[in-house]
């Protein structure tokens, strides 16, 4: 996946991109699962409300708990996600205060969806392992 030609197009205005800039946008997303369960006209609908996200190596991107406002694709780098209530021996290992890591995603993957549809709070806390860029679609 380009980068740097996938942020260009989404800092881009709706009217700057055109819709030649946005069937290209999608075709570049097209393995976003989250993103292809949708019509053709919702995602370029979806298209409207995505910046680029940067987290840097620890930064928490979501907080377990907190009101889900948008979900989050990642581009490049990983994140994992922990989750306070796991049980012990389950997962991968983590951190006292983040809990449990059970999942890491990488490029490719989404998370936050269902805080997103739903209006719900993060069910956990996802924090970059490494230098990380996620497309960032708000409610």
């Amino acid at each position: 996946m380009p980068v740097d030609r996938l942020c260009e197009l989404v800092e881009m205005s709706d009217e700057q991109r055109g819709k030649q800039g946005t069937e290209e946008l999608l075709k570049m997303l097209s393995d976003s699962d989250f993103l292809m369960q949708f019509p053709r006209d919702l995602q370029r609908w979806l298209c409207t409300s995505m910046s680029i996200s940067h987290a840097e190596r620890g930064d928490v991107v979501t907080r377990q708990g907190e009101p889900g406002e948008h979900m989050l694709l990642v581009i490049s780098g990983s994140v994992a996600m922990h989750k306070k209530d796991s049980v012990p021996g389950e997962g991968s290992g983590g951190d006292a205060n983040l809990g449990e890591c059970k999942r890491v995603m990488g490029i490719g993957d989404s998370f936050g969806e269902l805080s997103f549809v739903q209006g719900r709070t993060y069910p956990a806390t996802c924090v970059a392992r490494a230098k990380t860029v996620m497309i960032r679609m708000d409610r």
